[in-house]
């Protein structure tokens, strides 16, 4: 048999190499892709929490810094669908801003 300089198994090896590098791979990216998931939900979650003690008006003073950590973090947007999702009322200032922003 004329090989004509290739080297079969070489090639072969290789490409099983190759496969299994790839099999590896994308174990790695499909836990990558749960843990990012995951943080998703985590952080979800947090907004959902902290909008609620936003929402129980215990302390102006910790409101305020609470409402200015939310605005940073999630968004005047974010606040305002988590509080409708959650069926809790909205404040002034989030009534302010869908005026200005619709």
């Amino acid at each position: 048999m004329i090989d004509c300089g290739i080297d079969v198994f070489e090639n072969c090896h290789s490409a099983m190499k190759a496969r299994s590098e790839a099999k590896t791979n994308k174990g790695l990216l499909d836990e990558a892709n749960g843990t990012i998931e995951s943080l998703h939900e985590l952080k979800a979650e947090m907004a959902d929490f902290i909008v609620r003690l936003l929402c129980d008006k215990n302390n102006p003073k910790v409101d305020q810094e609470v409402e200015k950590f939310l605005d940073t973090y999630i968004g005047r947007k974010g606040i305002i669908k988590r509080k409708i999702k959650m069926g809790l009322e909205l404040s002034d200032m989030d009534k302010k801003w869908l005026y200005n922003n619709l």
